[in-house]
């Protein structure tokens, strides 16, 4: 959805042509933050999962378990974005460095389903293991955390899933809002009449400016 809403908002989208070879580290960049938010809720539900059904060896091997999730949370990454721009040919044209590549468009969407799909198993796990940690009354980090560290983060941990799946709806709404207003500028510059072949240079012409 960053994607989309930086190619329709881009202001001036002729006046660049680039290759995709040189795009490319852009593509993925922008591309990190997505990817990054999703590994690490995955990562948040193992942990919980761990800490709730393994609550004694939990401590002892907390240790290997970072590095499990660190390793995850990177496969996961590196797994969206390959799919992503796989098949990408690098001398595709882009208009912008912010674009998305048209033949990564069906794939963007099929991913962007699997990260609303993963948000949502999220918020489900959370929620239950929320139920278990309160009803087992265990302990969230170490016990070196004073109690209000430990509210904060619990209370960091239960919210990002739900502010995650409320992202995609705003920046729907923006996109939306973005598309009309962009309508509504060109087809007020667009006054002359667009009759025969005067008509109709007025109207290329008044479009024209409608881009500079």
């Amino acid at each position: 959805m960053h994607h989309l809403i930086s190619s329709f908002s881009f202001i001036k989208p002729c006046e660049v042509y680039l290759k995709a070879k040189t795009c490319f580290p852009y593509m993925v960049v922008n591309s990190l933050a997505t990817s990054y938010l999703t590994s690490v809720q995955v990562c948040m539900c193992i942990e919980r999962l761990v800490a709730t059904i393994m609550i004694k060896k939990y401590e002892a091997y907390s240790g290997h378990l970072v590095w499990l999730l660190i390793t995850v949370a990177i496969v996961l990454m590196g797994t969206l974005i390959y799919t992503t721009f796989a098949e990408v040919p690098l001398d595709e044209d882009f208009l912008t460095c912010i674009s998305i590549p048209a033949l990564a468009s069906q794939k963007t969407n099929r991913n962007f389903l699997i990260l609303i799909s993963l948000n949502f198993l999220s918020i489900i796990s959370l929620g239950a293991l929320n139920f278990m940690n309160q009803k087992y009354r265990v302990k969230i980090y170490k016990d070196s955390l004073n109690e209000v560290k430990q509210r904060s983060l619990i209370m960091y941990a239960y919210s990002v899933p739900y502010f995650t799946c409320l992202l995609p709806i705003l920046m729907m709404f923006i996109l939306s809002q973005g598309i009309k207003s962009r309508n509504q500028s060109i087809n007020q510059l667009v006054s002359h009449a667009t009759s025969g072949v005067t008509g109709s240079n007025n109207y290329f012409n008044d479009l024209r400016k409608a881009w500079q």
